[in-house]
């Protein structure tokens, strides 16, 4: 999935976030991942919610909590296996 959704996003340029959201919707949605937005940044949470061109994932560290990220950002994501 990880060189798959790198080459959609590449390549989902056209036209708004529709095509990345959705296909983030599709497969990714309440998953626990791992996304990469270039240089030396990486987040890890579960993918709670996709709109509006930007992606909530939850995390539980020490507390419950959100990290809010523009889709237009994502180079890559991926599933983390446990």
């Amino acid at each position: 999935m990880y060189f798959l959704f790198g080459y959609y996003i590449q390549n989902a340029s056209n036209g708004g976030y529709s095509i990345k959201q959705e296909f983030i919707e599709k497969y990714y949605l309440g998953k626990e991942v791992e996304l990469d937005i270039g240089g030396n940044n990486t987040y890890k949470g579960i993918v709670a919610e996709c709109k509006d061109g930007v992606l909530s994932l939850k995390w539980t560290i020490k507390n419950e909590g959100y990290t809010h990220i523009d889709i237009e950002k994502i180079a890559a994501m991926w599933i983390i296996l446990k």
